[in-house]
């Protein structure tokens, strides 16, 4: 069955209600001074993230990495923590060394419109997770998803409304998802719209 994740919640509000209806949470990191903190925005003040690592104990992390050079500190950290957690959006030198020093396991992989993947590769096809990020009208095809299943990749969908779209083009995602036998094993989506996709997306 698909887990849902809650979209970009880096106030780290309301957590109890939120262990009703996701699995886990996705938040953005990013350094600032001597700290590495929650934040989508670069020069804001954000909270500290290893101050608040046991408020996320509960939660599944999808932690969307926006500075370069934290990731080793921050694998180590929650690893500590028996968290469990998948890194996203590291540049390709920093993922080709997190692959190296033995945290495939607790990495993504992005494929979208603009980005493909050769999972000939033998270096990226220790990644066994793909972020399929949704761009303007781009939806994963049939052939895209039958390729990423060849090689056993486990995938996350981000909903049309983390691009600020309607519920009416989430509702036109599902369909097309249900129609084409598309099944995920995650979905990253807004906290008011979870209800749409777990009413419609049969899987």
């Amino acid at each position: 069955m698909v887990k849902y994740i809650a979209h970009r919640q880096n106030k780290l509000t309301a957590l109890d209600k939120l262990k009703n209806s996701f699995f886990g949470l996705e938040l953005d990191i990013r350094s600032s001074s001597k700290n590495v903190i929650l934040d989508h925005d670069p020069f804001k003040k954000g909270l500290d993230f290893f101050k608040n690592l046991n408020l996320l104990k509960k939660f599944f992390l999808l932690i969307d990495v926006k500075s370069s050079g934290i990731s080793v500190k921050i694998c180590k950290s929650l690893k500590r923590k028996n968290i469990k957690f998948l890194l996203l959006n590291l540049g390709h030198p920093e993922l080709i060394e997190m692959i190296n020093r033995g945290f495939a396991k607790n990495l993504f992989l992005r494929f979208s419109l603009y980005e493909k993947l050769d999972l000939s590769n033998k270096k990226l096809n220790q990644i066994k997770w793909v972020w399929v990020d949704f761009f303007e009208s781009y939806k994963i095809s049939s052939k895209e998803y039958s390729y990423l299943k060849k090689y056993k990749k486990k995938i996350c969908l981000t909903s049309p409304d983390l691009v600020g779209l309607k519920e009416d083009s989430i509702r036109k995602y599902i369909k097309y998802l249900n129609n084409n036998k598309i099944k995920v094993d995650m979905v990253c989506v807004k906290q008011k719209n979870v209800k749409v996709w777990k009413k419609l997306y049969k899987y």
